[in-house]
């Protein structure tokens, strides 16, 4: 039981990192690829060719970012609500070792969550560069 406690731990500070992580990174690659289009732009009035950046194909990083936070206030406010009515309604007399174990798999599962989101958004911020950077040479290579 002492191992599960101690996941538990783990988990839960992995938790709170990844929330403070996944912010930062998410207002750092907004940022970025912002800056990113910027100096496209900037490059192609430099070489006197006007560009015209297609819409992204998805909502931003910050916006998915923010639906999942939203959605995980949401679920964990949902399973407080539902824990506190049967808590009052129904008492139920769960083992200490069983609300451990409970615990540890909802820290686990948001953990994946937090973490698959601010790595994926790595991957988005590189695509998003690559994608610039194409469509400024296609538009280059028309004026040639």
């Amino acid at each position: 039981m002492q191992a599960i406690l101690d996941l538990a731990r783990v988990l839960g500070l992995l938790f709170f990192i990844g929330i403070f992580v996944m912010f930062i990174v998410g207002l750092t690659i907004a940022f970025a690829v912002d800056g990113a289009r910027k100096r496209t732009i900037k490059k192609a009035e430099e070489e006197g060719v006007e560009i015209t950046l297609k819409p992204d194909r998805g909502p931003p990083v910050y916006e998915i970012e923010g639906i999942i936070y939203c959605i995980g206030f949401i679920v964990i406010g949902v399973i407080s609500l539902v824990a506190i009515v049967l808590g009052i309604s129904l008492p139920l007399d769960l083992s200490e070792d069983l609300e451990n174990i409970i615990g540890t798999t909802v820290f686990g599962v948001f953990d994946i969550l937090i973490w698959a989101v601010t790595i994926w958004s790595l991957f988005y911020y590189r695509a998003e560069r690559q994608r610039l950077q194409r469509t400024l040479e296609e538009t280059l290579s028309k004026k040639e």
